[in-house]
């Protein structure tokens, strides 16, 4: 085959009477390239996506670059990089630099990139899949449901389900309800086929609107731990929690000032904004901040459905001046906001991905973002101040073209003509509704044609002016339209 010369042979590694690929630097994956172990198989696809599936063949995890991607690459630098066809990066892994010396897709079913004493990357697969249980509002699953995806962590119920559930069923999974927040006091054990399944009020169970809180039997990850000890990307340290209430929980590294509280409830009026505009985030629905002074510039965030940051909504936000948050104003408020923003283009209405990541990248939907936040808080001085900077940016970005100004021809006028964060809040519904998903995961990307469309129906109006604006305008992009308003005839305006 074309690449066979590049690619360099795995390892076959033994682990527990199973197998492994391993793959070193250089590695270049030629199309059709399977991995198949006992628990699953890694597949470079024909069409470009790079495939995680389970042993009855369902996607675990995938790239969302079919179609698109044309190259598959771990290159010496330690990124593991997919491009496409004009050889630009359209999916990696963030870890250039960081000297790693192995990706591993691993007999858990996990693909792996690190060090020997370290793990840059993974993709969360372990050979777990997630169980569900659904409670009800009445006896014999009657009522109001709602479903609770157990993963392995405690469970808080949003505010409208505490003490409301009746009964419960779990088709293969043993569940402990608790009575107390935060999985505390009384509790009992739900199993497949016992009395609790009809009726929590049964006289054996005698659990009728008592449940607060949510988990797995057995062990499970705690909320708000007093320490937590960081295991991702260059991330090793222990952080120390300095604030936690209803909403929010507060980490800080041992070099940020204790002194600092500003976070406190600027960051809990920010995630319940978000909350009351976007919906819940996880059964749990806290935000997770971190923050870290003399390391780690710049910011990342994860969702709860991410076992990387053990399936929690977490900002994590570093500067490198000693003196990092003191003041609480400019990049000390916009950074942990424009994390939160990825949070919500990732997790929105409990599905993993954003289909439009690789269209407006890293900012562009954060910056609408901040500004509709700005707004929403009252905190009139920084919103009018970050419109001012935004409107004044006459340089733009390169994507989709160079010189594209995001936020005063596109998201700006969508947002000022069309309904304000309304229009936000009905693109990730329709997504939700319309957008293709396996599982809890959207299946594929966006391109520029199914872009403008589910935009304009989110305003419910016409959009190609704008884009063409925006954005320009070409006949490839035109014929996606075309095919997107075939494809999806719900999307309406």
């Amino acid at each position: 085959m074309k690449y066979s010369a590049q690619i360099v042979v795995f390892v076959l590694c033994l682990f527990n009477s199973g197998h492994c690929c391993r793959f070193l630097p250089g590695t270049t994956f030629p199309k059709g390239y399977t991995c198949t172990i006992p628990t699953g198989q890694l597949a470079w696809r024909t069409d470009g996506n790079l495939v995680i599936y389970n042993t009855k063949d369902n996607v675990r995890w995938e790239s969302n670059t079919a179609n698109r991607g044309h190259r598959a690459i771990f290159q010496t630098d330690g990124n593991f990089v997919i491009y496409d066809a004009s050889n630009s990066p359209i999916w990696f892994t963030y870890t250039f630099g960081k000297g790693a010396t192995y990706l591993e897709f691993g007999s858990d079913r996990n693909l792996v990139l690190g060090t020997p004493s370290a793990i840059l990357w993974q993709s969360n697969t372990k050979n777990t899949e997630y169980s569900k249980a659904t409670l009800h509002t009445h006896w014999f699953f009657e009522g109001d449901k709602i479903d609770i995806v157990l993963l392995d962590q405690c469970h808080n119920l949003p505010a409208n389900w505490r003490k409301q559930a009746s009964s419960i069923y779990t088709q293969d999974t043993c569940v402990k309800l608790y009575d107390g927040f935060n999985c505390q006091g009384n509790w009992i054990e739900v199993k497949p086929g016992t009395p609790s399944h009809d009726n929590l009020g049964d006289p054996r169970v005698n659990f009728n609107d008592k449940t607060q809180s949510v988990s797995p039997c057995g062990t499970f990850q705690q909320s708000q731990p007093l320490t937590w000890k960081e295991h991702w990307f260059e991330h090793n340290q222990n952080i120390q929690r300095v604030y936690a209430d209803a909403d929010l929980v507060v980490y800080y590294d041992a070099d940020v000032n204790r002194g600092i509280t500003w976070p406190f409830q600027f960051l809990g009026d920010v995630w319940r904004y978000t909350r009351n505009v976007y919906g819940d985030f996880g059964p749990e629905n806290n935000l997770y901040a971190i923050f870290h002074a003399m390391k780690y510039a710049g910011g990342h965030p994860a969702t709860f459905m991410d076992g990387h940051h053990d399936f929690r909504n977490v900002i994590d936000c570093g500067l490198e001046e000693p003196n990092a948050w003191v003041e609480g104003k400019g990049q000390h408020l916009e950074l942990p906001i424009h994390e939160i923003a990825h949070i919500v283009e990732s997790a929105s209405h409990g599905i993993l991905s954003s289909p439009a990541f690789g269209i407006w990248r890293d900012s562009k939907w954060a910056e609408i973002f901040i500004y509709d936040v700005f707004k929403g808080l009252g905190r009139t001085a920084e919103a009018n101040d970050f419109y001012n900077r935004m409107m004044s940016n006459t340089n733009g970005d390169s994507f989709p073209r160079p010189g594209t100004l995001w936020f005063k021809n596109w998201f700006y006028p969508i947002y000022s003509k069309y309904g304000g964060n309304r229009a936000l809040v009905k693109y990730f519904a329709l997504l939700a509704q319309h957008f293709p998903k396996a599982g809890f995961r959207y299946s594929k990307s966006m391109n520029m044609g199914e872009f403008v469309h589910f935009w304009s129906g989110a305003a419910n109006a016409n959009l190609l002016s704008q884009a063409t604006t925006a954005f320009g305008w070409t006949t490839e992009w035109q014929n996606q339209l075309n095919t997107a308003k075939q494809e999806f005839p719900g999307i309406i305006y």
